[in-house]
């Protein structure tokens, strides 16, 4: 390397003069998940990549869903924390309409109120914007909103040229370094290349090397299967398929499984609360229903139902662990004690 080039030997002396000697700040902090694997975490940049028309956009809305508190059950059995945190959404593609539409839906499963933003997601349509300026706009939004998640939905907008090695790894640089220095996890979307499962250009494969949570969607037979196999370091969740339910005016789960985040919780607080969903099934059952579950819960536990996501949180919890579970496949269908249930379809995995 010329040493005349003084910014990047500036940057490498320091480097290499900086080796990394405290532990206290290690972090491992799943903020969405699924089957007990971390997708979206803390400090770590993580992929979906799809084919065009698979859905993808969709998807971005359950996983917000379930960030904002969803339960899996509507979220297509993706976990998050059962309290709402802060997303930001910039979708590079498509209009603000569309946005809107999904983001309602977000809202939605969280038990929000969907007729206006609100406080904890903020959407963006970056569609018309130049490259350069959508690349500035990202610490930007950073620091002015201090997301928890930051989504990024056609990120190949980023840059000018998708194959040039130089642009895509610095985005990509650029990103890693932006998950770590303001603690937040970064989704990224970007397509398939045309008739493969390559991602697009040497931005998706720079994303392929670098990124921690993975999930790809390919259509099949008229369904769409997600996977994370064959993805980066994050670990692999069990595969899951979906299909277009025009009832909802979007995609249910066909299969799959919503499984307990493995997250540091009160498990003694957490166990009475258990014990209490299990009584009100013998009181009031066999069959309750979502709603009344948590209502009882915020009563019991004298929780405000204006704020409920701590009682949707442990009715997760209960579906997670397999106390409770949907008596059948339709989305309306009220919740029996599994323990009652001897039908091993029903269990926690089928979730619409």
């Amino acid at each position: 390397m010329d040493k005349n080039d003084t910014n990047i030997y500036t940057e490498a002396e320091a480097f290499a003069s900086s080796p990394l000697s405290d532990y206290s700040d290690i972090i491992f902090d799943i903020l969405v998940g699924r089957d007990g694997q971390g997708f979206a975490v803390r400090n770590e940049l993580s992929l979906i990549a799809a084919p065009k028309k698979s859905g993808k956009s969709h998807v971005c809305s359950f996983i917000v869903g379930a960030a904002l508190g969803g339960p899996p059950e509507d979220c297509l059995g993706f976990v998050g924390k059962g309290k709402p945190l802060k997303v930001v959404w910039l979708d590079a593609e498509q209009q603000k309409n569309s946005i809107n539409v999904l983001a309602q839906y977000s809202q939605r499963v969280a038990g929000m109120d969907e007729k206006k933003p609100d406080m904890h997601l903020k959407t963006f349509s970056g569609r018309g914007k130049k490259a350069d300026v959508l690349r500035a706009s990202i610490p930007l939004l950073l620091k002015k909103w201090a997301p928890d998640i930051l989504l990024i939905d056609g990120v190949a907008k980023l840059v000018r040229n998708i194959n040039d090695y130089d642009e895509c790894s610095s985005v990509v640089a650029e990103l890693l370094k932006y998950a770590e220095d303001h603690k937040c996890s970064i989704i990224v979307v970007i397509h398939f290349n045309p008739s493969s499962n390559k991602e697009r250009g040497h931005l998706g494969t720079e994303l392929g090397n670098e990124t921690y949570g993975y999930l790809s969607l390919r259509r099949q037979n008229g369904v769409v299967v997600g996977s994370s196999v064959g993805g980066t370091r994050g670990g692999e969740f069990k595969d899951f398929t979906m299909k277009w339910d025009k009832s909802i005016n979007t995609f249910s789960l066909v299969q799959g499984s919503a499984a307990h985040l493995g997250r540091p919780r009160d498990v003694e607080v957490d166990q009475t609360k258990l014990e209490y969903i299990r009584k009100l099934f013998i009181d009031e059952g066999p069959e309750v229903r979502y709603n009344r579950i948590v209502d009882a819960i915020c009563k019991k536990f004298d929780i405000d139902k204006k704020n409920a996501t701590e009682a949707k949180r442990v009715v997760t919890l209960a579906i997670a662990e397999s106390i409770i579970t949907k008596k059948d496949t339709r989305k309306t269908s009220p919740y029996i004690l599994t323990d009652n249930n001897d039908d091993d379809e029903n269990e926690a995995g089928t979730l619409f």
